[in-house]
């Protein structure tokens, strides 16, 4: 990036006429922004209006020393010519050999903790301001880059503190201005160039000087990332703590249980990821939740990790949930920690009960299905019982009395038994139990018992496209649809 500022006591429009550019190519203008500051000098208010432009240069594609300038630009009928400036280009992937020192009566300066970092390990750049005159302000912070970091601010002081300290015989006022912290994706030598600090110096005082904007050049960081053990992954890198949670011993059929993980620590906790849960057939996962609470902390990013995944038990029987290994790297220790979570043992208690036969055809016998949680049926019910319900007792006597009053006699035909769909007849076939008044998920429940857990998924995925299908726009997509659903059937017969 090459900038170009032009201060002016007049309100006139810049132009460029000559970037002087040398052996550096021209890539695009990155645009100009405009500001104006009142002064105040020898007694009278004065007025200063900027005018900065920004443009893309691309370096030369052979090392070496090169210059860029003199810059010319107009104002009206006036013109200006800035300095020559030297740069220095080295090779690609070659790492610059940094001045031990800078002098001066003002200069920034960069530092990063720790220098030899791991991959995926926070580090952390300081800005600093050295100044023998007076800094009022800070109005730009430009930090160092390089490719392959992925950077997360700080909270940055509000005011710039400051110190006395003595660099090179000289004392200085050090004042911390900003940082920031950066996670390396890839092991090797970087080289963090373009930190630039712009700051308001005062001249004088307020009457006699007034303020005067610098712009100050860092020079760049040398940046050596170290690799993780194998096996390790960069958003596992950090000191952490972890913790989880317990599943009740005994469960009834159709509840729901909470397998929870905790993870606090510094890191990059938003990006740290935790293995899958294998879950045995008979047991529904819901959507897992991830909630992630950064801690409040100015020196380090990291946080707690809370995750919640739902289960539901839909099978009776004992089941077991197998164990699963957390593990981080600690730059600290440059060890590998792990965190053991399970087995979790338990039995599920319950009936999943189907109807033995139709009722359309008559044989429902002296009993009645009664729903229990989603997903299955708990029991079976007498119908006698219901009788002793206050509310059953008060409908039997009004449909009595209606039984009473005169109406004319038609002649109603007699109902047969409602003959089975294509469809209905292919999932009794298959799964050896009538299924007519059944929901999709005990329909789904038998097919885990008779069929396994893969190809009772399948069969839910054929039957959400058949409902998708039926209510679409497009004609004979529910037909075609279904055909579909008893081909499956009727293939596994």
């Amino acid at each position: 990036d090459l900038t170009v500022r032009v201060n002016d006591d007049r309100r006139a429009a810049v132009e460029l006429e000559d970037l002087g550019q040398g052996a550096f190519q021209l890539v695009r203008a990155a645009g100009t922004t405009s500001s104006t500051q009142m002064t105040f000098g020898a007694g009278r208010r004065g007025t200063v209006h900027a005018t900065v432009m920004r443009f893309v240069v691309r370096a030369p594609s052979h090392p070496g020393s090169y210059s860029i300038g003199p810059v010319s630009v107009r104002a009206g009928t006036r013109r200006a010519r800035s300095q020559r400036v030297e740069v220095q280009v080295i090779a690609a992937g070659a790492v610059g050999t940094p001045r031990t020192s800078a002098s001066g009566e003002l200069f920034a300066e960069f530092t990063v903790l720790p220098a030899h970092p791991f991959v995926g390990q926070q580090f952390t750049i300081t800005a600093h301001v050295y100044s023998r005159v007076r800094l009022e302000g800070v109005s730009d912070l430009d930090y160092p880059e390089a490719a392959g970091i992925w950077w997360e601010p700080l909270d940055n002081p509000s005011r710039a503190g400051s110190e006395v300290v003595l660099r090179s015989g000289r004392r200085y006022r050090r004042h911390m201005v900003g940082r920031i912290a950066g996670f390396a994706e890839s092991a090797g030598e970087l080289l963090l160039s373009g930190g630039e600090v712009k700051v308001q110096v005062l001249q004088g005082d307020l009457f006699f000087g007034g303020l005067k904007d610098k712009t100050l050049r860092a020079h760049p960081l040398a940046l050596q990332v170290r690799p993780l053990p194998e096996g390790v992954l960069a958003s596992q890198v950090g000191a952490y703590k972890v913790s989880h949670g317990f599943v009740p011993t005994r469960l009834d059929l159709g509840d729901v249980f909470e397998l929870k993980v905790s993870v606090r620590g510094a890191g990059n906790i938003q990006g740290f990821s935790l293995p899958a849960f294998d879950l045995p057939s008979g047991l529904r996962a819901f959507a897992p939740k991830r909630e992630v609470s950064p801690q409040k902390d100015a020196n380090t990013i990291g946080g707690t990790l809370k995750w919640t995944l739902p289960v539901q038990a839909m099978v009776p029987g004992k089941h077991r949930v197998a164990p699963i290994q957390v593990q981080w790297f600690d730059p600290a220790t440059q060890r590998i920690r792990s965190h053991d979570i399970g087995p979790f043992e338990f039995d599920v208690i319950g009936t999943l009960s189907v109807p033995e036969a139709r009722l359309e055809d008559g044989e429902g016998g002296d009993s009645v299905v009664v729903r229990g949680p989603i997903g299955g049926f708990r029991g079976r019910q007498p119908r006698l019982a219901l009788l002793s319900e206050p509310l059953a007792a008060l409908g039997l006597a009004l449909l009595a009395a209606l039984a009473w009053i005169p109406r004319r006699r038609t002649v109603a035909p007699e109902a047969g038994p409602v003959a089975l769909g294509d469809l209905e007849a292919a999932l009794e076939r298959l799964l050896q139990v009538p299924v007519r008044g059944l929901e999709r998920d005990a329909v789904i429940n038998l097919a885990v018992i008779h069929l396994g857990a893969d190809p009772a998924a399948e069969l839910a995925q054929h039957l959400a496209v058949l409902d998708g299908a039926a209510y679409g726009p497009e004609a004979g997509a529910a037909e075609a649809a279904k055909a579909e659903v008893i081909a499956w059937l009727e293939a596994r017969l």
